[in-house]
């Protein structure tokens, strides 16, 4: 996995080879991760592979991964209706 940037913001692009009509791609679905509030304070002493737990194998398995994350992922803090975004 790798990174390119396009209008100003940094895309991961993958190092997956091409699927071919013997070998289709592998799609992974994750819905509602919430890396935020206790997960994020665990997150200052923990690598970051902690929250994926005994899933890490499986993630890395698949060809391509979309994750619906439950909060913000930034080098900056807001606040937002009295709650910190980080």
């Amino acid at each position: 996995m790798s990174t390119e940037e396009k209008d100003g913001m940094e895309l991961a692009t993958s190092s997956a080879p091409a699927a071919s009509a013997e070998q289709p791609l592998e799609l992974l679905l994750l819905g509602d991760c919430m890396l935020g509030r206790l997960v994020n304070e665990v997150l200052e002493n923990a690598p970051p592979e902690y929250p994926w737990g005994d899933t890490l194998p499986i993630l890395q398995g698949a060809d391509w991964r979309l994750c619906n994350l439950e909060c913000v992922i930034s080098e900056h803090c807001w606040l937002h209706e009295s709650m910190p975004f980080r």
